[in-house]
């Protein structure tokens, strides 16, 4: 895959105007490889596809208006892993040594996505999470509370910052040298051509939340 991105970026290869990384794959879920990685759970895969400047924020020209988008994707992976941590998570001790590869997997997922996100608009994840029980379909959480519970407890710290707060300055500018890379197509080789301190230039190529 990297040998692939790698000389279609330094081609420029396009296909009617969409980047090789940004192609949309024929499968029923109609989407590009960036939201595949992330819905099948390939943290790695999902980390590369960003590095290498994966659009994740818009449509696609000739996107149906049942196509998946990125709110989509985030509420799709927050009930995952809801799901997974299961209602007594504020009680458990976060240990990533310990948890099950799914749910580690869908952990990663957001963690990544969530460093290439500017901000997430009020009401996008706003829903009810539900859990079965003999008796039926309960209601047990909304999102909201979850949001703030998973952040504040130190396991996605930065869904906190990035929807129910102002994102940092830091990760702001981030964003935009990498755009100005991308649209260079100077991603992600480009970022350690840059006069910055290693460390940055790690925070800059997504190494860090």
């Amino acid at each position: 895959m990297v040998f692939f991105l790698t000389h279609a970026h330094n081609s420029r290869l396009q296909f009617s105007g969409t980047r090789f990384v940004d192609l949309r794959l024929r499968v029923p879920l109609r989407v590009p490889p960036v939201f595949l990685s992330a819905i099948y759970n390939k943290p790695q895969l999902l980390l590369l596809l960003l590095r290498h400047g994966a659009t994740i924020d818009e449509r696609q020209t000739g996107s149906r208006s049942d196509d998946w988008d990125l709110n989509m994707l985030l509420r799709h992976l927050t009930r995952i892993l809801w799901a997974s941590l299961g209602t007594d998570f504020e009680d458990t001790p976060w240990d990533t040594t310990v948890v099950s590869s799914t749910l580690h997997d869908v952990w990663e997922c957001l963690r990544f996505l969530l460093r290439v996100i500017k901000q997430i608009q009020m009401g996008e994840l706003e829903f009810s999470l539900m859990n079965f029980d003999p008796g039926g379909l309960t209601v047990t959480s909304s999102s909201h509370e979850f949001i703030r519970s998973v952040s504040e407890k130190g396991i996605v710290p930065k869904l906190k910052s990035r929807y129910l707060e102002p994102s940092e300055l830091k990760h702001l500018c981030r964003l935009v040298i990498r755009d100005s890379l991308n649209i260079n197509w100077n991603l992600p080789y480009g970022i350690f051509s840059l006069p910055l301190p290693k460390v940055l230039q790690r925070y800059v190529n997504l190494e860090e939340d």
